[in-house]
């Protein structure tokens, strides 16, 4: 918690409730909540879901999650509590040109667990500052927080993320498909033993595309993040 990438991280997600605007969206077998809030509001003191292309649901059945011009971020989170077991997300987007104070998150939140929500991420982003690893994996407590950090930069790039939750670990993998080589590369891959103090008591799972500095002018090309699938296996432990 020394560093400001790592402070900003933390998600207020409690909001006005709409959707695209629906109050919810059907995605990969679960039904997912748009958060909407015309007023600043946590990560990042943005406003959210304003705009009808913050969040849509294609023919297809792919969310995307869009930076409006008029600031305005985007954030999904599921209507099921979850428990152990292995989350499973393919994303496609354009990590080569991200905007340094864009981030896109993939994340475990707990409810009723404040202050910091026993909180479990993949995020992308430059934190600020372009010379920074673009990725990182971070698991926050009470007593702590955990971060790994990686890089990553392609355009339209299809990376599938794992967070495989056991009762006494937490393991992350990301990989991506290198079509040239025919080959799956694994970009990075860690565990950290899981804490005592964590525990599933109102575990939402998150999608969320925000701005650490509200401020900053909105340019039309911002990329989108394109979500393919999101798979939950319950732990069998």
């Amino acid at each position: 918690m020394r560093l400001l990438y790592l402070i900003i991280i933390f998600t207020s997600c409690f909001a006005v409730i709409k959707s695209q605007n629906k109050e919810e969206i059907y995605f990969s077998g679960f039904e997912w909540i748009n958060k909407i809030s015309p007023d600043p509001t946590g990560p990042g003191n943005n406003i959210f879901g304003t705009h009808p292309k913050n969040v849509t649901l294609d023919n297809n059945g792919n969310v995307t999650l869009r930076i409006r011009r008029n600031s305005s971020c985007a954030e999904i989170f599921s209507k099921p509590i979850f428990k152990e077991g292995r989350y499973e997300t393919t994303i496609v987007t354009n990590t080569k040109t991200f905007h340094p104070y864009m981030v896109f998150g993939i994340f475990l939140y707990d409810h009723s667990a404040a202050p910091h929500y026993n909180e479990i991420d993949i995020e992308y982003s430059l934190w600020g500052r372009n010379e920074n690893k673009n990725m990182q994996y971070a698991v926050h407590t009470n007593s702590g927080t955990k971060v790994h950090r990686f890089s990553f930069k392609k355009k339209k790039t299809v990376i599938k993320h794992i967070i495989d939750i056991t009762n006494d670990s937490i393991h992350f993998k990301s990989t991506v498909y290198e079509k040239a080589h025919n080959r799956l590369l694994t970009l990075s891959e860690i565990s950290y033993p899981r804490p005592e103090e964590f525990a599933f008591n109102k575990t939402r799972f998150h999608f969320n595309l925000w701005l650490m500095n509200k401020d900053i002018k909105v340019v039309s090309h911002f990329p989108k993040v394109k979500i393919l699938d999101f798979n939950y296996h319950p732990s069998t432990k």
